[in-house]
């Protein structure tokens, strides 16, 4: 309901119960009445309000029995008040509420970027002992930045490798941390498990790599590592 649309029902029922009470008919009924209804509407939309309104209401029928008409007048100025009131209090919550849902969305932006990027790693080096297993650059090419320095020596590496008859197997491949260097250019930390081998002879070996990894039109690409 919005802020027009409450006002109007408030003032609707006020002037209802002010006409009843000028004809004098049973004018506590219908302050009561006008107190519940509005009690349980305040309560269904704005929680507490409600029972604040009615209080208040019982309050001034205390202090001012013998003047009645004055009394529907300051009740319904007072339930108008406390509608707009209460009215803004919500929409402060509403606020709060929302704040906290984009911050949460943001979070989960964050998380799914990082996960992206784990995946993309993972999926890079298997690719990468894929292409020098089978002497075929395009197996990992489209996982490296083609405008990076990183994207030829990959693609010398692959095919000196397979020259020399070198193959790999792929047993780990873990992100241990991310770092944003700027807008879409991150830094990670790596831990590598390959299995190497050359003559027949199979040598485990891991590796600690510092990588850089782009972000260009919503994909990554890998295009710089250092020991």
């Amino acid at each position: 309901m919005s802020e027009m649309e409450f006002t109007g029902l408030t003032l609707t029922l006020a002037i209802i119960v002010f006409l009843l009470s000028l004809l004098r008919w049973n004018l506590n009924l219908y302050v009561s009445g006008l107190a519940a209804m509005f009690s349980l509407g305040t309560i269904y939309d704005f929680k507490w309000g409600g029972v604040a309104i009615v209080l208040l209401s019982c309050l001034i029928m205390e202090i001012m029995k013998e003047q009645l008409h004055k009394l529907i007048v300051l009740v319904c100025i007072a339930l108008i008040i406390c509608s707009i009131f209460i009215y803004h209090f919500q929409q402060k919550e509403d606020t709060d509420t929302k704040t906290i849902t984009t911050q949460q969305s943001d979070y989960v932006l964050t998380s799914t970027l990082e996960e992206n990027i784990h995946n993309h790693f993972t999926t890079y080096v298997k690719a990468l002992v894929t292409a020098i297993n089978s002497g075929d650059f395009s197996k990992v090419s489209p996982y490296i930045d083609t405008e990076s320095a990183f994207y030829q020596k990959q693609k010398k590496l692959v095919s000196n490798l397979y020259s020399r008859d070198i193959s790999e197997t792929f047993y780990e491949a873990q992100v241990q941390s991310i770092k944003e260097l700027q807008t879409n250019l991150y830094e990670i930390k790596t831990y590598e498990k390959i299995g190497v081998t050359k003559n027949n002879e199979e040598k485990v070996k891991e590796f600690h790599y510092t990588y850089r990894v782009i972000k260009k039109d919503n994909e990554l690409y890998m295009q710089h590592w250092a020991e």
